[in-house]
């Protein structure tokens, strides 16, 4: 094995060792923290539009929703 071989092999195990940590470890978090995040944003979306979504429930106005 020459020399070239032996530090290109180093470099690529180190770079799948990193992309382990990325897929296995670190994607699953941020998906989750991402989903967290749209439902927070979801209920404060919700949460300012109450009041004009009950005023028009109970005036049986559902074109306005």
């Amino acid at each position: 094995m020459n020399i070239r071989l032996k530090l290109l092999l180093v470099a690529l195990v180190a770079f799948l060792a990193y992309l382990l940590v990325m897929f296995a470890l670190w994607m699953p978090l941020q998906l989750q923290q991402a989903r967290n995040d749209f439902v927070r944003n979801q209920n404060m979306i919700l949460a300012a539009m109450e009041s004009d979504l009950v005023r028009h429930l109970l005036a049986h106005d559902y074109a306005a929703i």
